[in-house]
Order: structure tokens, then sequence, then C-alpha cells
């Protein structure tokens, strides 16, 4: 089953009447698309905060080895996917 946590991030969308939702877990993103929502993950934040001129390419590479670090999994090649958009995006700034 889901977390309780993510359950209640779905029932809260439905409730404000979003479809974003912020989860990371993929049995969550599952059941998110299942309740027609929009899952978005922690990376997608992170970029779209560069997109935004809200964050930068040295810190984003900053926050993505402090999660990494704190036990955020990534496998290499989302990792090396991630780092080439971000530098993408922030060389567009």
């Amino acid at each position: 089953g889901l977390h309780p946590g993510e359950e209640e991030v779905m029932s809260l969308a439905k409730e404000i009447g979003t479809e974003i939702v912020l989860v990371d877990d993929i049995k969550a993103r599952v059941a998110c698309e299942l309740a027609g929502l929009s899952p978005r993950g922690t990376l997608w934040l992170l970029l779209k905060a560069i997109k935004n001129d809200i964050l930068d390419f040295d810190n984003f590479l900053r926050a993505l080895e402090d999660m990494t670090r704190s036990g955020f999994f990534l496998k290499e090649e989302v990792y090396l996917r991630a780092v080439r958009e971000a530098k993408k995006l922030s060389e567009k700034a």
C-alpha cells in the first residue's frame, strides 16, 4: 500500500482541485495516475526552479548531492540526464 503521507497528498489534491502532485515513490506515482492526477518528482521541481531563475546550476548540483547522500535514490542515467538538463536550462537564463 501507499504511505499515509502519499495518501494524504492525493486526497488534498482532489480536495483543492489540483492535478499536479509532488511524489517520488513509484507506487505513489502509479496510484496518482490511476486517480487522474499528474505526479511530478523532486527532480522536476528542482529543474523548474532553475527554469524560473530560483535556483542556479551550482545549487542544483549541491541539492542533488545532498539528497543522494541522505538516501534519495536515483539511477545513474536519471542523475546524468537531470544534470545535463539543468546545465542546459541554466545556460538559457
